[in-house]
């Protein structure tokens, strides 16, 4: 399968055109196809890929492959990136931990081709969604010369070229009350309203407490974390862990356009959790599951319980996940609670 892209469509993080661009960061053509027990990515850029860039450069070329859900979550994002002389490939499985695979890389003049074991992909299993960029920078957003191309440069292509996506709609989940209260509050939706909610969060929740010096803020996530654990390699996890997420974030792994009715239906698809429970509270859709994780580091697993909500057309959603299910209803009744004081705060001061 194979896609063309328009020659000199290379944008800065922002999505403004950059005029002199580097040539090799300006895919022409990508192409995808397996051929017996390997994935080939073939990419066709702009001008010839340097043999050697400077230690402190960075090239980065992303396949993403996701399910064949529309707006769906990616699965796999596998990137070469070269720097200096040194070409690598890295498997970031969205279930466990990001590792360097045994990729087979050529490149000649303008031309990359890539061969990826179908063994490092063992969920697709049928027909997928993927896109290719380029990123020169890495995925250093704060880089002043960080620019990039994306093929297709809206939604993602179907692999296998024509086939159906298995569709979930809004409309399919059932009518439901939301659980522990989430129908009874209002979800804000900027990054600031955002942010000012989970920093209400209390700084103890069924005896754990928060874990504010290990949470990390930006303008697209904001968590709230408590009772965290060591792993046996000083890894860091959480027996309760909120987030709020800004769907239109790159860095989120959403295609563009994805608003909170399309996660809630991905999720609600169960494509490789237990789906508990899921519906439609007026514009407020959630779903309720639970699965067994990999935790890092080990060969052991544990059963994590989760719970998604968002507003049908807003593009920030919420996830909540716990080791026990009383305790992920204790983090979400603590969600609520929070918000509705929130609310009350602000109806107050309106009032004055």
């Amino acid at each position: 399968m194979r896609l063309a892209d328009p020659a000199g469509d290379v944008t800065d993080v922002n999505g403004a055109p950059i005029t002199d661009a580097l040539p090799f960061v300006d895919l022409t053509t990508v192409a995808l196809r397996i051929d017996g027990a390997s994935l080939i990515l073939k990419v066709d850029t702009g001008g010839a890929i340097p043999s050697t860039l400077d230690a402190d450069d960075e090239m980065w070329w992303a396949l993403e492959l996701a399910p064949a859900e529309p707006r769906s979550m990616t699965l796999y994002r596998l990137t070469v990136t070269f720097s200096g002389v040194t070409w690598k490939t890295i498997n970031y499985d969205f279930e466990h931990n990001a590792r360097q695979i045994a990729a087979q890389i050529d490149v000649d003049a303008g031309q990359l081709t890539v061969a990826i074991p179908l063994a490092e992909l063992p969920k697709l299993n049928g027909p997928f969604r993927w896109w290719v960029a380029a990123l020169w920078g890495g995925f250093n957003l704060d880089r002043p010369d960080a620019s990039g191309d994306r093929v297709p440069d809206n939604d993602a292509a179907m692999f296998p070229d024509g086939s159906a996506s298995a569709l979930l709609t809004w409309d399919d989940l059932p009518p439901a009350a939301a659980p522990v209260g989430l129908g009874t509050i209002e979800l804000p939706d900027d990054s600031a309203a955002v942010e000012e909610l989970i920093a209400r969060m209390p700084e103890t929740i069924a005896g754990l407490p928060r874990a504010t010096e290990l949470e990390h803020h930006t303008t697209d996530a904001h968590p709230a974390a408590y009772g965290p654990e060591r792993g046996p390699q000083g890894e860091t996890t959480f027996t309760l862990y909120l987030v709020a997420l800004d769907s239109t974030s790159p860095l989120n792994d959403w295609s563009p356009g994805t608003t909170g009715r399309d996660v809630i239906t991905f999720f609600a698809s169960g494509i490789d959790w237990t789906v508990e429970g899921v519906g439609r509270d007026g514009q407020l859709g959630w779903v309720r599951w639970h699965r067994e994780d990999l935790l890092p580091g080990t060969s052991a697993t544990r059963w994590t319980y989760s719970m998604a909500w968002a507003h049908a057309d807003s593009h920030w959603y919420f996830t909540a996940s716990a080791t026990a299910p009383e305790q992920l209803d204790a983090l979400v009744d603590a969600f609520v609670e929070t918000s509705s004081v929130a609310a009350g705060r602000e109806a107050s001061d309106h009032r004055r």
